[in-house]
């Protein structure tokens, strides 16, 4: 959060990479790590925010382990893969943090006028 120079407080996306507020959210990605194959599963997972140009460098260093595994998926594609196939136990997921932001805005009644002082 900021607070202002008049008090008041604002909230700010700092990026997990560069440590810097991230001003436009064009400029914005969200990340998350992916559990398994399926993007349609119903779990939460830790978010992060990078600027788009410090993505890879947040990506290349957050790897997953050796330890952390991998899912054998024999029911994946049979017809090219009979043996099954072998997928990360964990991928990194990211999209336009403006796409977050107006998702998050549509769960809200949101008036984007009405806390505007009017001159």
């Amino acid at each position: 959060m900021q607070i202002r120079e008049d008090g008041s407080v604002w909230p700010m996306i700092v990026c997990d990479w560069c440590k810097t507020p991230i001003t436009d959210a064009k400029d914005g990605r969200v990340l998350w790590r992916e559990i398994g194959r399926n993007p349609l599963n119903a779990r939460c997972y830790p978010v992060y925010h990078t600027h788009k140009r410090c993505e890879d460098a947040f990506v290349e260093n957050n790897k997953p382990s050796i330890t952390e595994g991998v899912i054998h998926d024999p029911e994946f594609m049979p017809e090219f893969f009979p043996d099954g196939c072998v997928w990360p136990a964990w991928l990194w997921m990211s999209h336009g943090l403006d796409d977050d932001l107006e998702r998050l805005l549509s769960t809200i009644k949101f008036d984007p006028g009405a806390n505007v002082e009017k001159q």
